[in-house]
């Protein structure tokens, strides 16, 4: 399966990079993003919303035939679920990672614009939420504070919450077990050799 990797604000594609051989070893082919406009100075950027970064993920979701993953880590979060939303017919699973600056400059309306949330479709789709540090029962203690957001993870149909005990950004600190954690969540969604087609 073609696994689509969305990195958290200010990171770039290459924030990736430590994961990419577990999930080919896998069988999955992974695709890992810098989306629009990191990196770049305000003037080239200032236009450039949450929805360009949507629409960015959702393109990269048309160029592959069959089912999708999406992975998106902490501020890519928004991004791939946003995309979910846009392509819910077209997504096999979500998983969040651990959703604080680091490296490339980020478009000033993307983290603060709305995610475009139309389609319901979207609470059918598998989700995997790979926390840092919290397990099932503190995330959504968590989560019973933050008022809409809550009501959009209860929302979820077939939610499953992994604590990694890792911290921010597993990619760089975990990296192995992030792989893995990775691998596990598309375990079941991938097509098997011995299915019928």
């Amino acid at each position: 399966m073609e696994v689509i990797l969305v990195p958290g604000l200010w990171l770039t594609a290459s924030s990736w990079d430590p994961v990419l051989p577990a999930l080919r070893e896998a069988g999955h082919t992974p695709v890992p993003l810098t989306l629009p406009g990191v990196g770049g100075t305000a003037a080239e950027t200032a236009d450039i919303t949450m929805d360009d970064w949507v629409a960015a993920v959702a393109a990269e979701i048309d160029r592959h035939e069959g089912p999708v993953g999406l992975v998106g880590h902490s501020g890519g979060g928004n991004v791939v679920w946003g995309a979910a939303a846009a392509r819910p017919d077209r997504v096999a699973r979500v998983v969040f990672v651990d959703t604080v600056p680091l490296t490339r400059s980020i478009p000033a309306q993307a983290p603060t614009s709305p995610v475009t949330l139309d389609d319901d479709r979207r609470f059918g789709v598998p989700v995997t939420l790979l926390m840092g540090s919290l397990d099932e029962a503190a995330l959504r203690a968590e989560l019973a504070r933050w008022g809409p957001y809550a009501e959009e993870f209860a929302a979820i149909d077939d939610a499953t919450v992994v604590r990694l005990g890792t911290g921010h950004w597993p990619q760089f600190s975990a990296p192995a077990a992030l792989a893995r954690a990775l691998v596990e969540a598309f375990a079941e969604d991938a097509p098997r050799e011995d299915a019928p087609a």
